[in-house]
């Protein structure tokens, strides 16, 4: 995977850790990017997409509740990423993108 691919995984990811936390998108981090090199990759975009100019709890927001993601991209006029382009589309649902429910 290049890392323009990486760096859209990275935001999708972004946004489902949000929304459903660590041991979900670690399932879906396993079916999206099955390749353990491609993975360890992501790491290191992921790394690169951090903004460094905020403080920890600026970045970590989101662990006190779930944000409307589509809706805040939306506004701000930003890129979203998949999971935020299917969500502006259609109602938010609890079924992850590997097909299994959100508990």
């Amino acid at each position: 995977m290049d890392a323009e691919q990486l760096a859209d995984i990275a935001a999708e990811g972004a946004c489902l850790m949000r929304d459903y936390g660590y041991d979900r998108v670690r399932i879906w981090l396993k079916h999206t990017v099955p390749d353990p090199d491609d993975r360890e990759r992501l790491l290191f975009v992921a790394f690169a997409l951090i903004d460094v100019e905020r403080p920890a709890s600026q970045l970590q927001w989101w662990l006190h509740g779930t944000p409307a993601a589509a809706a805040r991209h939306e506004a701000r006029g930003e890129h979203m990423c998949r999971a935020c382009r299917r969500w502006a589309a259609e109602p938010v649902s609890t079924e992850m993108p590997t097909g299994e429910k959100a508990a």
